[in-house]
């Protein structure tokens, strides 16, 4: 099972305040994107959280809307993690991370 992705968390609230979409993700940003980590799905989300189904779906949708246009390639659900974390392997966003410090 995959631990929680503090890296991941990191570089997206970078990737979104340097692309000037945003500073930092919100509560529900983050949750959405560390459940994504750990296989939730909104369902799943939504019963263990305060949030609705629907809501945490849109939520999610903004959020891939704007990592795609922050990475220019098509990000979503079921891609974020093996995208970022490729990313993070292959040193291609750690310059930048660190950079952005």
């Amino acid at each position: 099972m995959y631990q929680t992705p503090d890296r991941e968390v990191m570089l997206v609230n970078k990737l979104l305040n340097q692309a000037g979409v945003q500073s930092s993700l919100s509560d529900v940003q983050e949750l959405v994107l560390r459940e994504c980590f750990l296989g939730s799905s909104y369902q799943d989300m939504a019963d263990r959280s305060n949030y609705e189904y629907g809501y945490l779906k849109k939520v999610g949708s903004q959020l891939w809307r704007s990592l795609s246009k922050c990475l220019g390639e098509k990000i979503s659900k079921g891609n974020v993690r093996s995208l970022l974390q490729h990313q993070l392997r292959s040193g291609t966003y750690y310059t930048m991370i660190h950079n952005l410090n």
